[in-house]
């Protein structure tokens, strides 16, 4: 058990409380994003497939208790607890909890990428397997740690104790974005060979977004693996934690609202950050004008989610 004499003597309110409240105010902020952008979805995309639908609104509810049990920790550490810091050797149980609800969100997110990756990978299926396997046993394993933090009395003995596991599930979860950042983008790398130049422009944007989503997400895991291992004796990596599966569940949600987002006079655009994607092929000829259409199209309930291309273009006939 702590002395709390010398917590007393190392307690730093801008490395624990400080570092809680910005983190609780960042992550109610990405909430409100999120939120925005679910309202946006069933707003502009009602005939999707019910089971995207479903996972919709799983991400936002477990969102939803995620942030709730942020703003009650602190409240507790903040208010509840106010002058008494030897009461933060123990962390509150709904802080404890923010993990509970966050891991749902990010196992569902990467094995929704995952799965669009198994559509496109041919035989290879040892890949999407191995990476739903990874996103799975992060999920539970950050349950273990859920379990354990209430029975351990302090902070520091769960640190000594269990800070292996929890350095192991984020550098996994880092592997796993990254992972599915590359197979997406070698999947668009390759359909770049076989589109005109208006789609290129699409595709080269897709290949950047994807690069973007999957560094970010790993990028935020690497910080706190890295503040966990450095600077035990804040809050700071739980800062950084309390907003990684908000930044997931905004990118998931970007993906799904983008899918309307490029549109001109002389082509059509449906995008939807690349998720499996099935080229079709349509051309019909006249004796003044020969057409060429091209299109990602949206596939049926097999493929929820899936990337809606399609472009348009018309060849005059050169005398």
């Amino acid at each position: 058990m702590d002395d709390p004499t010398s917590i007393l003597a190392a307690f730093d309110p801008t490395n624990t409380l400080g570092s809680l409240l910005i983190g609780g105010f960042i992550a109610v902020f990405l909430f409100g994003l999120s939120t925005v952008q679910t309202y946006l979805y069933y707003r502009e995309y009602p005939k999707d497939h019910r089971p995207l639908k479903f996972m919709v609104a799983f991400v936002w509810i477990c969102e939803l208790a995620h942030t709730i049990c942020i703003t009650d920790s602190i409240y507790v550490a903040v208010i509840t607890f106010y002058g008494q810091p030897e009461k933060l050797v123990k962390l509150p149980p709904a802080l404890n909890l923010t993990v509970a609800f966050g891991a749902p969100v990010t196992a569902a997110v990467q094995m929704f990428y995952t799965d669009r990756i198994r559509r496109f990978i041919g035989r290879r299926i040892y890949i999407p397997i191995s990476l739903w396997f990874l996103s799975g046993i992060r999920m539970i394993g950050s349950y273990v740690l859920v379990v354990v933090s209430f029975k351990i009395p302090s902070v520091t003995e769960y640190v000594a104790d269990w800070g292996w596991m929890f350095t192991l599930l984020f550098t996994m979860g880092a592997f796993v974005d990254v992972a599915i950042a590359i197979a997406l983008v070698a999947n668009l790398y390759t359909h770049r060979k076989h589109v005109f130049s208006p789609t290129l422009k699409v595709l080269d944007r897709l290949i950047w977004w994807t690069i973007q989503t999957g560094l970010v997400t790993s990028i935020i895991a690497v910080a706190v693996v890295i503040c966990f291992q450095t600077m035990k004796s804040n809050l700071i990596w739980i800062t950084i934690y309390t907003c990684l599966g908000k930044v997931y569940s905004n990118s998931f949600m970007a993906v799904l609202n983008a899918r309307n987002s490029f549109r001109n006079d002389e082509a059509i655009y449906e995008v939807n950050v690349p998720t499996g994607m099935l080229f079709a092929n349509n051309s019909a000829s006249s004796d003044t004008a020969q057409g060429h259409e091209m299109g990602l199209d949206r596939l049926e309930d097999t493929d929820i989610g899936s990337v809606s291309l399609h472009s348009k273009s018309i060849e005059r006939r050169v005398a």
